[in-house]
C-alpha cells in the first residue's frame, strides 16, 4: 500500500474557486506507489474517504498515512495528527 511520510493537508483552489468546489488534497513525500519513485514529493487528488490512518482519494487510491509534516503539526497544536484518525472528511449525502 503507498504511504505518504511528511504529510499535510492542503488545497487546490485560487481564490476563484467557488467553495463548494474546494476540495482537501494529501501532500508528501510518497513510498511503495508502483507509479512514483520511492522519495517523490506529491499532491494527490482530493481526500474521498478516511477510515483511521488509511485515505482514500477520488482517484480510489488509497494511502497509509506516516508521520506529519512537523510544520503542519505546528499550525495545528492541538489535533493529535500523528495519531490514530488524524483526518476528519465530511462526506454529502
Amino acid at each position: 500500500m503507498p504511504r505518504l511520510e511528511g504529510w499535510s493537508v492542503v488545497s487546490t483552489a485560487s481564490p476563484y474557486t467557488a467553495p463548494e468546489a474546494i476540495y482537501p488534497h494529501l501532500q508528501g513525500t510518497v513510498y511503495d506507489n508502483p507509479n512514483f519513485e520511492d522519495g517523490t514529493f506529491v499532491t494527490t487528488s482530493h481526500i474521498t474517504r478516511a477510515d483511521g490512518r488509511k485515505i482514500q482519494t477520488w482517484q480510489g487510491t488509497i494511502y497509509e498515512l506516516g508521520k506529519v509534516d512537523p510544520k503542519y503539526q505546528e499550525a495545528y497544536p492541538d489535533r493529535d495528527l500523528d495519531g490514530p484518525n488524524p483526518i476528519l472528511i465530511k462526506t454529502m449525502s
